[in-house]
């Protein structure tokens, strides 16, 4: 008797804390409900990518709160949960778990770069849940619960290859890390503009823990190489550059988004090339932008919301995080709750044309990321750390 009665509460207490578990996670998609919709955000706050993380999660605490002083959503507060990934794969899974199981979110902000990303795509898939990437080079999967707002990869090197073109440079080194970013670029490279226009490009890959390239460079500087396009995140780039001083390897640097902010000036300033250029989004030079140019007025915004919340400057990270977090809150807008397959839907069916500060944006059941080149630049670092705009393809005139 007494073993059937233990055995009876045992199952009373296995089915009350599944109802739980299940009430926890529909509750925040309920329209009708007033409780706090619950946000998850899996950053990379330290390791390689730290500076990245570190720079959205400032603008995703700012926008939130800025959003519950006006009242939330439909009077619903919004509550952003924060797990640091470290720049490894297998912690962003660890994080994913816990956002999803534990803390019962419905939308995820991150992973930070494309390798976490990648690692996460199955167990979005599978659990349903809406994940919005901040890394500049992952292209997600159409028909998923994945979505980006970067540019696409190839339109980076297409405006460092128009560069290239425009100063008559005929041989091109490229160092580009192993991982997932590095080796999207390689295939794009090499795919798409190796010998075209009668530019040649010679490769060389580094590790994403390496600390010294100097073998890879001298390889590079033996081939003759006019100009040297350096692929990665994080700390890599910042040893070739200081290998690049080291070898005295006098030449146009050419980078790509990732190095769009201020921390990266400040981290190079003592081993910065003479010539060193970053393609990517505007924010850094958006007053140097032509009055026509339709993501214009959105960066004077975000610049004035930005110095004001968080007394800096604009750059590419703090604008790319604002585009993030606000597309987030809108699609729940849209969606009347934080319902992953109704948010999937107001994101395919009502994000048309629309000018964020990075891009412009055309989501599709096909195409989650949304965005081409349109609003592409090229900017130089000069060496007293001050940004200024080199190229600006006028796409609103196409």
């Amino acid at each position: 008797m007494i073993k059937r009665w233990i055995r009876n509460i045992g199952l009373l207490l296995v089915i009350l804390v599944t109802i739980t578990a299940c009430s926890s996670k529909s509750s925040s998609g309920d329209e009708n409900s007033k409780e706090p919709i619950v946000l998850g955000a899996n950053l990379a706050l330290t390791g390689p990518a730290g500076t990245y993380g570190t720079a959205m999660k400032d603008v995703f605490d700012f926008v939130i709160k800025q959003k519950n002083d006006d009242g939330g959503i439909n009077g619903r507060k919004l509550k952003m949960v924060y797990y640091d990934d470290e720049s490894k794969p297998e912690k962003t899974v660890q994080n994913f778990q816990k956002l999803i199981k534990k803390d019962g979110v419905n939308v995820i902000v991150g992973p930070s770069t494309t390798t976490t990303t990648v690692a996460v795509e199955p167990m979005i898939e599978k659990e349903k849940v809406i994940m919005f990437s901040g890394s500049n080079a992952y292209s997600p999967p159409g028909n998923s619960f994945a979505f980006n707002t970067s540019l696409k990869q190839p339109a980076t090197h297409l405006i460092h290859h128009e560069w290239l073109k425009e100063k008559g440079i005929k041989k091109v080194g490229v160092m580009a890390s192993t991982d997932e970013s590095g080796n999207l670029s390689v295939n794009i490279i090499k795919n798409n503009f190796n010998k075209k226009d009668g530019i040649e490009y010679v490769f060389e890959r580094m590790a994403l823990d390496t600390v010294n390239v100097t073998a890879e460079l001298t390889r590079l500087k033996e081939q003759g190489i006019e100009a040297l396009v350096v692929i990665g995140t994080g700390a890599p780039v910042n040893i070739v550059l200081k290998g690049v001083d080291q070898l005295s390897l006098d030449k146009p640097v050419l980078l790509t988004q990732t190095q769009l902010n201020f921390a990266f000036a400040d981290q190079v300033k003592d081993f910065m090339p003479k010539e060193l250029y970053i393609s990517g989004t505007p924010p850094m030079v958006y007053e140097q932008l032509d009055e026509n140019n339709p993501l214009k007025p959105n960066l004077k915004k975000f610049a004035k919301l930005y110095k004001d919340g968080l007394h800096k400057e604009p750059d590419h990270l703090g604008a790319m995080g604002y585009d993030i977090i606000t597309s987030v809150i809108k699609a729940i807008e849209l969606a009347g709750s934080d319902d992953p397959e109704k948010m999937k839907k107001a994101f395919e069916t009502k994000f048309k044309n629309m000018a964020l500060t990075t891009s412009v944006v055309n989501y599709t059941p096909e195409d989650h990321q949304g965005t081409n080149g349109d609003g592409i630049v090229l900017i130089r670092l000069n060496q007293d750390s001050t940004w200024s705009l080199a190229m600006e393809p006028k796409f609103w005139e196409k």
